[in-house]
């Protein structure tokens, strides 16, 4: 009766004690989870930032080409 008693007690800790564990390695792949949705989400916006840059150098080079041709018709 008396080792019942124990081994029902050792029991109930281990099965508590592997909830927290389990409760902890959930939230730790939670955590990695939301922080790396969090970085592909600031890589996509810095590759937005990129592509703005890019796209206001082309547009000045379009327009310094303009401007060359403009000016080479005028010298025709």
């Amino acid at each position: 009766m008396y080792y019942e008693v124990i081994i029902r007690r050792l029991y109930d800790r281990r099965v508590f004690y592997g909830t927290i564990g389990m409760t902890v390695a959930h939230s730790a792949a939670y955590s990695a989870i939301a922080l790396s949705l969090l970085s592909f989400v600031i890589c996509i916006y810095s590759l937005k930032g990129l592509a703005s840059r890019i796209n206001a150098i082309n547009a000045k080079i379009v327009e310094e080409t303009m401007e060359f041709r403009g000016m080479e018709n005028f010298i025709r």
